[in-house]
């Protein structure tokens, strides 16, 4: 982490992976075919071909970095929901996004090919998210980050979070927001302090900015 305790360097050593092979999926596949959600990232190409390929079961996607992106934008569209952030939302649509315009135009690229939700993390400059009746950007309060590890997966987390508790689009980006929040505010990855009625009491002493516009 640098000075600001945002990251600066990271190293992952990802050769676990390799076990996951299309036959470990297979014999673990009844975790799948029972799950409301599934959540998968950009590390495994293939996998996730013979994943969307395979199963009628809505995924989310949490693209990891722009350079993983770029190997799985043919699939884009059998996904429910992405959250990549701006560069990676570039990538795989192939628009630069240089105002609310361009976001706009974004939005309407992964609804055409069907993606059933677009959430695209700005930075400080908040959320764009669309959906088939809403679209809009919410900006939430600065707040002190202690460490950056671990915020875009509470996010994912809390999306999935409202998503299986039916709450609306508004609140379901709030809620990871807020979960995004008790991420940072702790040196862990993981911040052992976080619960879903803590995350509600969080959001609850926010104050939001919102820009939505009803299609």
């Amino acid at each position: 982490l640098d000075e600001k305790r945002d990251m600066n360097v990271a190293i992952s050593y990802m050769d676990i992976l390799k076990n996951m092979n299309i036959d470990y999926i297979k014999k673990n596949d009844y975790i799948i075919k029972n799950s409301k959600f599934c959540i998968v990232d950009a590390n495994l190409p293939e996998i996730l071909e013979y994943l969307v390929m395979t199963y009628n079961v809505p995924f989310i996607l949490d693209t990891v970095s722009a350079s993983k992106a770029k190997k799985i934008k043919n699939l884009v569209g059998y996904f429910h929901t992405i959250k990549p952030n701006k560069m990676e939302a570039e990538v795989l649509s192939g628009i630069a996004i240089k105002n609310e315009d361009d976001l706009k135009k974004v939005g309407r690229y992964f609804m055409k090919i069907g993606v059933k939700n677009v959430f695209i993390t700005l930075g400080a400059d908040g959320v764009y998210y669309k959906t088939s009746n809403i679209e809009g950007i919410i900006v939430p309060p600065t707040m002190k980050m202690v460490g950056a590890t671990g915020a875009g997966d509470a996010f994912v987390a809390g999306l999935t979070y409202g998503l299986l508790h039916g709450k609306d689009i508004e609140e379901e980006i709030k809620f990871a927001i807020g979960a995004s929040i008790i991420a940072i505010s702790s040196e862990e990855t993981i911040n052992p302090k976080i619960t879903s009625k803590l995350v509600e009491k969080i959001i609850k002493d926010l104050e939001f900015k919102n820009k939505k516009i009803i299609l």
